[in-house]
């Protein structure tokens, strides 16, 4: 882990800034604010100017929202972190994203938790921020974004939903399942893939396993009730969950 990161804090509002600065000296010594903007434009400079280890970025400001911002650097060579106020399609496009963002009024305890996370992140680059934008605009229109970005050891894995066949729990780790692809294991719960899924046809069958309900080939009666998938797997159909597997499997017809 560095012993410091130099940070810059982009804000349009000049509260937040101060309450942000004020956070970071009180709860996380390793970051060393060496600029803050008040302005989208002076953001930019400052960004090329002082070459900040990492970023707090507002993502709406008049002029340039934060993406606009992002796309006049010289160089994404820096961690981010995007401050916003409440905004559900936002908080889910960051989600899908695997990008840390603070909702306002900042509170100390989510601040030391995405700060705790940069030693383990890549910095940011072109083609995630790009997906990041692209899923925005998907959410914002009630739609699914068509790929998703996962922590990987060596970085960030940019993975097409409709290729991943079901989800493994393995402890804290999520085992996912592809086509045509070896498997991944992802550092995060799978209950963290039901919550980021579930708008995306994916359903819980057992403590175990979510499956993507497009991959169901067939529903089987040995042991009890079993999935077939299209790998060639069968997967146990919990019986606490065959009620409600029941009735969307009705409702998608």
């Amino acid at each position: 882990m560095k012993e410091r990161y130099k940070a810059i804090i982009i804000d349009d509002e000049p509260y937040a800034i101060e309450v942000l600065k004020i956070l970071l000296e009180k709860n996380c010594r390793e970051i060393e604010v060496v600029g803050t903007a008040a302005e989208s434009i002076e953001g930019v400079s400052l960004i090329n100017e002082l070459v900040p280890d990492i970023v707090f970025l507002d993502i709406e400001m008049p002029r340039l929202n934060g993406f606009q911002v992002l796309e006049k650097v010289n160089d994404l060579h820096f961690h981010l972190i995007f401050t916003t106020a409440y905004d559900q399609y936002a908080v889910k496009a960051f989600r899908y994203s695997a990008l840390d963002y603070l909702m306002k009024p900042i509170v100390a305890k989510e601040l030391t938790e995405a700060v705790s996370k940069l030693p383990a992140r890549k910095p940011i680059d072109k083609e995630h921020l790009k997906i990041t934008e692209e899923n925005l605009l998907t959410v914002r229109a009630h739609t699914m974004p068509d790929r998703i970005i996962l922590p990987h050891a060596k970085g960030y894995i940019f993975q097409k939903i409709d290729e991943m066949i079901y989800c493994e729990a393995m402890g804290a780790y999520t085992k996912i399942i592809l086509e045509n692809k070896p498997a991944l294991v992802i550092s995060k719960g799978l209950s963290d893939f039901e919550e980021l899924l579930k708008e995306a046809d994916f359903f819980r069958i057992h403590r175990q396993y979510l499956v993507n309900v497009k991959k169901i080939l067939e529903l089987m009666r040995e042991d009890g009730g079993s999935l077939l998938m299209s790998n060639g797997s069968k997967l146990p159909l919990a019986r606490n969950r065959k009620e409600e597997f029941f009735s969307l499997i009705w409702n998608n017809q």
